[in-house]
Order: C-alpha cells, then sequence, then structure tokens
C-alpha cells in the first residue's frame, strides 16, 4: 500500500520521538569528524599556496567523501532500528566499516560516475570557453550544466535505494542492490522526488539558522527516506515476524 508524504512524515516524527538522542550524536559526531580532518588537511597543504597543493586537497576530499558514505550508511542503520521499534546503539554509526566497507564504496563510486558523465558536455564546453576566452561558449557551458544536473538527477533516481538495500542487508552484493533499486522505484520516481523537494523549506531554515537548526532537520530526513524504502520494499504491509527477519 502507497502512503503519500504526509503520512510517511508522520512515521518519521512518531519513530523519533523520545529516541533522538542516538540519532542526533551520531550526525554530529560524523560532521565533526568529516570537518575535522578536512580542516587539518587545508591547513597542512595550505591548499592556496599553489594549483598542486589545492589538486591534492581536492583528492582527499573525495577520499573523505567516501569514507564519508561509510558514516552516512551507519546512520541509516540506526534509522532503519527505529523505524522497526528496535533501540539503536551510538557505534551502530561505525557498523558499516566491518560490514564489507568495498560494497558501499563501490556503490558510491557508481552514481559519482553517472553524474560525471551526464556533466561531460558542460566540462568540455567550460574548458572550451576558458581556452579560447570565448563568452558564448562559457553562457552555453551553463545551460549545459542545468541540463546535466537534470539528466543526472533522471539518472540517479532509480538508484536511489541503493546504500539503503546494502545497509539493511549484509549479504547483497552491489550488482544485486543496483538491480534491486531499480525495481523497487518502478512507479515511485515521482513520489520520492516530491518527497525531496518537499524538505526545501526546512532544510532552508536550517540553513538561515546557521546550520545548527540542520542538525534537527536532516535526522527527520533521514528517518523519512526511511520509512519510504520501507513501505517501496513493502516491509510497512508484512507481518513484523518477517519484515525484520533481516538483522
Amino acid at each position: 500500500m502507497k502512503r503519500n508524504s504526509a503520512e510517511l512524515k508522520r512515521l518519521a516524527r512518531q519513530h523519533l520521538k523520545g529516541r533522538f538522542g542516538i540519532p542526533l550524536g551520531a550526525l554530529v559526531v560524523y560532521n565533526v569528524s568529516v570537518s575535522l580532518v578536512l580542516n587539518i588537511f587545508s591547513r597542512f597543504l595550505n591548499i592556496y599556496s599553489s594549483i598542486r597543493n589545492l589538486l591534492l586537497y581536492q583528492l582527499v576530499s573525495i577520499l573523505v567523501g567516501l569514507l564519508g558514505t561509510l558514516f552516512v550508511c551507519g546512520l541509516y542503520r540506526i534509522h532503519l532500528s527505529l523505524a522497526r521499534g528496535q533501540m539503536p546503539v551510538f557505534t551502530d554509526l561505525f557498523s558499516c566499516f566491518r560490514r564489507r566497507p568495498d560494497r558501499f564504496l563501490l556503490a558510491d563510486l557508481i552514481q559519482i560516475g553517472i553524474a560525471l558523465v551526464c556533466m561531460i558536455p558542460c566540462f568540455v564546453c567550460l574548458s572550451l570557453g576558458y581556452l579560447y576566452d570565448a563568452l558564448p561558449l562559457l553562457a552555453l557551458a551553463l545551460l549545459l550544466a542545468l541540463g546535466g544536473l537534470a539528466a543526472a538527477i533522471v539518472a540517479l533516481l532509480p538508484l536511489s535505494l541503493v546504500l539503503l538495500l546494502l545497509t539493511d542487508h549484509d549479504e547483497m552484493g552491489v550488482t544485486e542492490a543496483l538491480q534491486e533499486s531499480i525495481r523497487l522505484m518502478q512507479g515511485n520516481w515521482g513520489r520520492y522526488f516530491y518527497l525531496q523537494l518537499s524538505f526545501l523549506g526546512l532544510a532552508l531554515l536550517g540553513v538561515l539558522s546557521c546550520y545548527i537548526g540542520l542538525l534537527w532537520v536532516r535526522p527527520y530526513i533521514t528517518q523519512t527516506m526511511v520509512e519510504f524504502y520501507r513501505e517501496a520494499s513493502g516491509e510497512m504491509d508484512r507481518p513484523v515476524t518477517e519484515a525484520y527477519s533481516n538483522g
């Protein structure tokens, strides 16, 4: 049974009520860890001293982002436990580092690759524009960037549940997760996209509060996306003993 956005959000609030401490604390640790590592490398490399250092910093940022995926999936595990009426533990944040982490990294790299392919026309046009100092090419690059972004969104929507599937099923491989995400997202693209857009107002308020408000908004968003996953996979409509059989 399909549930509308309001119902999924109601379930998210219900499952977070009185149990906000662990997801909030885990989110803070994740954000502080990533920011601290990037800040240390930024100061150590003095990134604006040379193009080489700047490029090296960008490489470090990509690697930190990939490792951050493991933290994100740890957050998913916490929110899955909340959705299932189980009590998560803080160490769930680090659980994906020992659950075949290569699966999560490969899945993330595949999605990054898809996004980059969609942006190739923009990158080519932008490079030519700078090379020949051609303003029309730079303007075209902007239009191609918007087109590439739209193409990336369409291409990645069917894969929206890949990381959740890998988090929820330790035995699942990347190929199987990609295929299963595509299957589960059939007929749900529009609903998922609308659900994401519906949080823009809250996200903006979080940013305007010097990002402090995002500490409450992001767990709410993550919990709602977990509820969407549980509904799309049919878990909500199965008996409890069957629905939680994965562990």
